[in-house]
């Protein structure tokens, strides 16, 4: 009945388990307490006839303080959320001994009063709880009273459990002795030492973090003829930061900062090459690199990457030059040559086909093919559906 509005006014039939509910959309059903069923018709039960005198209701006189603490615990025990409002809890209060105790003009009222003092106790503050039980009155009697059950469950949970736990002590000890005694004492170690060993790990990591900086900051090409170079002492010699005494495996640490340098000139490198024109495809490596930044190292990792670069530029130019000659040459009679010499007056204009400059003999092998595809296509003619006669 949730579209038909919310009860508002009900009434007992007499003494009978239904009630007459009207609701405030001002529809009136039939609600069965006992099967807790409800029907539009009236039900065909025994009703005495009301009578002329008003019947003494709980509305003339107020609230005593048992109906409204009863009241107050019928909503706590509903668990309303903190948003509820009056009229959409009334459907759970309404059939309640507890709810229809409060007078009809008080029930509102109280309930958001009510409701203001749950939620306000419910969001008190572990600062307002520690400040009320420390402003709290102890007499001697009470402190007494806590010492002696504290004493008392301390004095149980050691009865109870000293005499087990002596026993399984004891026969673990003799089961086990000779086998763990040795083993047990290596396992045992001071707190002590795991402190030691701790500040001495990180005293080596900081060490070794300090000699990596300083190899950048001093080694300037590792690197000679894509040979690794040894650590020069000569640079590194009276600085601290070689001479620590928690520095371990100087060698391991020069070869991991190799390796670092050499990954980021060859980051460095690509980087050079995506920055060139199409007009360096062709170019030797020597002329491309840098004889500062790239002049020593391996020269194998260098060829790789140019060999990519030159490989990705140059699918780009002849993807977008095949697109060129799909949509502008057109098959005509002579020799390659001819054909070549043609093509070349009529795309010489176009970008796509002066970007091909850097590669002229894969340019002529584009054109021909096409050509060579364009004369099947104009000797074989267009493709027509053949359909059979249907005459004689």
């Amino acid at each position: 009945m949730g579209g038909e509005g919310v009860p508002v006014k009900w009434e007992r039939l007499g003494e009978t388990i239904w009630y007459k509910v009207e609701t405030s959309t001002k529809r009136v059903y039939y609600y069965n307490c006992a099967s807790q069923e409800s029907q539009w018709e009236r039900p065909e039960v025994a009703i005495p006839e009301p009578t002329t005198e008003e019947p003494h209701t709980l509305e003339s006189a107020e609230s005593s303080a048992n109906d409204i603490a009863a009241y107050k615990a019928l909503i706590k025990e509903l668990k309303l959320p903190p948003s509820v409002t009056f009229n959409s809890a009334l459907p759970r209060l309404v059939f309640d001994d507890r709810f229809r105790r409060i007078p009809q003009s008080q029930r509102r009222q109280l309930f958001d009063k009510i409701r203001r003092e749950l939620v306000k106790e419910s969001s008190r503050t572990l600062r307002e709880i520690s400040k009320d039980y420390m402003n709290r009155e102890f007499t001697p009697e009470s402190t007494k009273v806590v010492g002696q059950n504290t004493s008392r469950l301390n004095g149980e949970k050691t009865s109870k459990y000293s005499n087990s736990s002596n026993q399984t002590d004891a026969t673990r000890r003799k089961r086990y002795a000779p086998a763990s005694e040795g083993r047990g004492r290596a396992r045992r170690r001071p707190k002590s030492t795991h402190r030691e060993r701790a500040r001495q790990d990180m005293a080596t990591e900081m060490a070794r973090t300090a000699f990596l900086s300083l190899l950048h900051e001093k080694v300037k090409m590792p690197f000679t003829e894509g040979e690794i170079e040894p650590i020069d002492e000569s640079l590194i010699l009276g600085d601290p930061r070689s001479q620590s005494q928690f520095l371990r495996d100087r060698e391991r640490t020069y070869l991991e900062f190799v390796s670092d340098f050499l990954v980021s000139r060859i980051a460095l490198f690509e980087e050079r090459l995506s920055s060139l024109s199409n007009d360096h495809l062709n170019t030797p490596i020597e002329k491309i690199l840098d004889t500062r930044l790239f002049e020593h190292l391996p020269r194998s990792q260098l060829s790789q990457s140019l060999h990519w670069w030159r490989m990705s530029e140059k699918s780009e130019l002849v993807d977008s030059f095949k697109i060129l000659l799909r949509q502008t040459l057109c098959y005509a009679e002579g020799t390659p040559e001819d054909n070549l010499a043609r093509a070349a007056q009529q795309l010489s204009h176009d970008k796509r086909y002066q970007r091909m400059e850097c590669i002229p003999d894969e340019r002529d092998r584009l054109i021909l093919d096409r050509l060579s595809l364009r004369r099947i296509t104009a000797i074989e003619g267009p493709c027509y559906p053949r359909y059979m006669s249907t005459q004689p």
